[in-house]
């Protein structure tokens, strides 16, 4: 079901980069080829890689496509068809440049979270299963995270938020704090 899912993703975004890519590509009254690059931002965010490629061929099609019917934003420029498709291949570079950086910065980022996070379960699974006390603190020393055995140690009263001190004696109170 989620390979469905990312395949509609994929068709959506590309049905998107081509409309956008159309409506920028095909006009010259206004200067909106900064356009295209808004579906495919979010192609990159959503698709990483593959999104950032498909998006970027799209707009390759349909801007080669309007420079060689002579129409949009290149028809206008005076110069011949040569140095037309010169400056197209310069902003296929650019774009292309700036989308695949983000699109790779992007999937590094979700390996990380997913390293964190099986990280984060296996610390779970350790301090669960452990018969010692393990507590994290916060810079003010109160407990953040305590395990089943510190949650046991306290006699099953919460702990977050609570000071370390609440497992030694009144009198070691001041020792502990400091």
């Amino acid at each position: 079901d989620a390979v469905r899912r990312g395949w509609w993703h994929l068709a959506g975004l590309s049905l998107a980069n081509a409309v956008v890519a159309v409506l920028a590509f095909y006009q010259a009254d206004y200067p909106i080829l900064f356009l295209p690059i808004l579906p495919l931002t979010a192609a990159c965010f959503r698709l990483g890689r593959i999104g950032a490629s498909v998006s970027v061929l799209l707009i390759a099609i349909v801007a080669s496509a309007s420079l060689v019917a002579g129409v949009g934003p290149f028809a206008a420029l005076p110069a011949p068809l040569a140095e037309k498709a010169m400056f197209l291949q310069l902003y296929l570079v650019v774009v292309l440049l700036t989308s695949l950086p983000v699109a790779a910065a992007l999937t590094h980022r979700e390996l990380l979270h997913a390293r964190i996070r099986e990280r984060e379960a296996l610390q779970r699974m350790i301090s669960d299963h452990s018969d010692d006390a393990l507590l994290s603190l916060d810079g003010e020393g109160r407990i953040c995270f305590a395990s089943t055995a510190g949650l046991r140690l306290s006699g099953g009263r919460e702990l977050e938020a609570q000071p370390l001190s609440l497992f030694f004696d009144d009198d070691d109170a001041p020792l502990v704090e400091d």
